[in-house]
């Protein structure tokens, strides 16, 4: 193995074989280098989220108990109205009202906001008025998805058409 290389990277029983790509002989196992994601999904409360999160409740001290399954992160709207899912958790950085229409029209459960950010007053406002759980962490949003996704919490979609 060449000094630095990633043990199983690369490397193949048969020269001809070898794609740079590790294979995943062992269902078992889990392998991040594959083209489908074949982690298996869970689903964690908003409170689970809370832990894994070290996030602070804005919105919905009431609705710690839902259940999420998928989750989305964007900051821009149109993406997350073009392939978010109803029920899915929606993580941004974004602190404007439009955070909420756009997940009220979408039914989504719940929005964390990364980044240590804090929505207007009017952003909490609306999110109170439209019943939707809002959560806050001082983590940037690569870490928030990545630690989800480590806990079994999976994208609504994996990859566009």
């Amino acid at each position: 193995m060449v000094s630095g290389q990633i043990s199983g990277f690369g490397e193949s029983e048969d020269e001809e074989e070898n794609t740079g790509l590790m294979t995943n002989n062992n269902p078992d196992k889990i392998t991040a280098c594959e083209g489908e994601s074949k982690a298996p999904s869970a689903s964690l409360t908003l409170r689970e989220i809370c832990e894994i999160l070290d996030a602070e409740v804005l919105v919905g001290e009431d609705e710690l108990d839902l259940e999420i399954k998928g989750a989305f992160a964007a900051d821009l709207m149109s993406d997350v109205l073009a392939y978010a899912k109803s029920g899915c958790l929606l993580i941004t950085g974004l602190t404007n009202p439009q955070i909420f229409r756009t997940a009220d029209v979408l039914d989504i459960a719940a929005v964390i906001v990364g980044r240590g950010k804090r929505p207007s007053p009017e952003a909490l406002e609306l999110a109170k008025a439209l019943s939707i759980p809002l959560l806050t962490t001082r983590y940037i949003l690569f870490e928030i998805a990545g630690r989800l996704f480590a806990r079994g919490i999976r994208g609504c979609i994996e990859k566009t058409d």
